[in-house]
């Protein structure tokens, strides 16, 4: 009897000390849940780390800045942001283009039509009849041009948005080089991976899964001592 009762206080001593480490996992996971639970109302998916230690950490590049009027644009999750909100799927950012009191933003599939101040005049995009992959925006004299992927040049009227074939010289048109938008990390994106584990990368996911098992074991082992002591009157 003595023996049964020594390794049932041996187990309690061991099931307290391992239960203090496994609260502040649990408190740590409880705390980023609470956070992405209630990430829409924080607007955590909007707001973007500057940090160069978290850069870093995921191995982008500083992002390079892009303004319209006084907002500034980023590429994430196959969109483009101006400011904090989302204008429209971005499957590869091409540049940015100022012609008197407009400019065209453009990537491979989209193209928006801007005034300055960044409001949104019209946009073509796939579902409004954009057939070509856009490599390249350039001007010439009063002209907007796009050219494809299949080096064919387009003339972008700003009228209506649409697109002819151009019957300018393709050398008479200023090219701009395609303006490299480096990805953003969103506050979200971090507290996600903060919860997952994936901030350690493969070794932190490991990690978030052997205390999840612990957290298992630990809550046996509660029953089955609180089980014994009912048992016993203990």
């Amino acid at each position: 009897m003595a023996k049964k009762l020594h390794w049932r206080f041996w187990l309690l001593r061991w099931h307290r000390r391992i239960g203090i480490v496994l609260g502040f996992f649990l408190l740590w996971m409880l705390a980023t849940g609470a956070l992405i639970n209630h990430s829409d109302d924080l607007g955590l998916a909007k707001k973007n780390l500057q940090s160069s230690l978290w850069h870093e950490w995921y191995g982008l590049t500083p992002p390079k800045t892009l303004k319209i009027g006084q907002q500034s644009v980023s590429f994430r999750e196959k969109s483009v942001w101006l400011g904090q909100d989302n204008i429209g799927a971005c499957a590869e950012f091409i540049g940015w283009l100022t012609h008197k009191d407009y400019g065209v933003l453009a990537c491979t599939d989209h193209v928006w039509l801007m005034l300055t101040n960044g409001d949104i005049v019209d946009q073509l995009d796939r579902s409004r009849g954009l057939n070509i992959d856009i490599s390249a925006i350039g001007q010439y004299q009063e002209h907007l041009f796009i050219r494809d992927t299949q080096q064919q040049t387009w003339q972008l009227n700003v009228d209506d948005l649409s697109l002819s074939p151009s019957i300018n010289s393709h050398q008479l048109i200023a090219w701009q080089a395609q303006f490299i938008l480096n990805s953003s990390l969103s506050q979200e994106q971090l507290l996600l991976d903060l919860h997952s584990g994936r901030l350690g990368g493969k070794w932190g996911v490991w990690l978030v899964d052997i205390l999840s098992i612990g957290v298992c074991v630990l809550v046996l082992s509660g029953w089955f001592l609180s089980r014994k002591r009912h048992r016993h009157g203990l």
